[in-house]
Order: C-alpha cells, then sequence, then structure tokens
C-alpha cells in the first residue's frame, strides 16, 4: 500500500504532531479502477491534482458517492446512505503530501444487496453513480467522475 493510500485510512482530525499547511490545488481528474465495477467487487477511487503538492503542504480531498436516478424527465442525483456500501469498504477522503500529484483511495464496494431507505427509488442494478472529490477547505474547487455499477457476477 502506498503512502497517499495508507493516509487515506486515518481521519483528518487525527493528524500527526507535524505542523500543518493546508493548500487548496483543485483536482482535475477522478477516475475507478478498475473501470468497469461490479457490485459486490471492490474499486478504487484515483484522484489526480492540478499540480504538485509543495514542500510542507497537505490537500485533504472528500469523496463524495451519488446516485443517478432518472425520475420520469428528469435526472436526480440522490445522496447514498449506509445501505449501499459495505460499511467496511467505503472512502471518504484523502490526504496528499509532497511531492504527490495523485491519490488512490482504499477499496470502496457497493453490496450486492445494495438498499436505500424507505422512500428512496429501490436500487437496481445496473446503475450509475456520480463520484464528486472536492477540496475540503473550498468545496467549489472538485472534480467529478460517472461510472456504472454492474450487477454481482
Amino acid at each position: 500500500m502506498s503512502d497517499s493510500e495508507q493516509r487515506t485510512q486515518e481521519s483528518p482530525v487525527e493528524q500527526s504532531s507535524e505542523p500543518l499547511n493546508l493548500v487548496e490545488i483543485p483536482p482535475v481528474k477522478v477516475t475507478a479502477d478498475p473501470p468497469k465495477v461490479k457490485a459486490g467487487e471492490p474499486f478504487k477511487v484515483t484522484v489526480r491534482l492540478a499540480d504538485f503538492v509543495g514542500a510542507g503542504d497537505r490537500v485533504f480531498l472528500r469523496i463524495k458517492f451519488q446516485r443517478i436516478l432518472s425520475m420520469g424527465r428528469q435526472i436526480v442525483l440522490s445522496d447514498i446512505d449506509f445501505g449501499y456500501f459495505d460499511p467496511n469498504q467505503f472512502p471518504s477522503f484523502l490526504e496528499l503530501r509532497h511531492p504527490d500529484i495523485t491519490a488512490t483511495s482504499g477499496p470502496a464496494m457497493v453490496k450486492t444487496d445494495a438498499s436505500q431507505p424507505a422512500g428512496s427509488p429501490p436500487v437496481s442494478f445496473p446503475e450509475d453513480l456520480l463520484i464528486t472529490v472536492f477540496v475540503e477547505s473550498a468545496p467549489d474547487k472538485k472534480c467529478s467522475q460517472t461510472i456504472r455499477v454492474s450487477p454481482p457476477a
């Protein structure tokens, strides 16, 4: 596991004693690996920044997943509840340090029996998800990617 992958496992709140110099380098590319995601199989989110992180600097990025739903003639984004992803495989942030320009999350995995709260449209694979990665301290600095989640094998 790389240093940037290991840093995704720690909360940004539980920081080392190193002084923080948080910078707001925007993400410019988001990809899923593998690009063809299946329910029940892990995938990772990789993010590329617009520039390298400088010496002594850190960038905290949040990862947000939303379902893309067709509601009649409208497309609606729906936040994902805890019943959608395996709770042990649900990355929510990345930390990048000098000299990073890319970071890869820990594994994410959509449950084979994914569910959403009452009142939400039921989960029906294949489903499209929007992955949005944004700078923690500047949410307008963001980048998104759509992925399709196929039924379990």
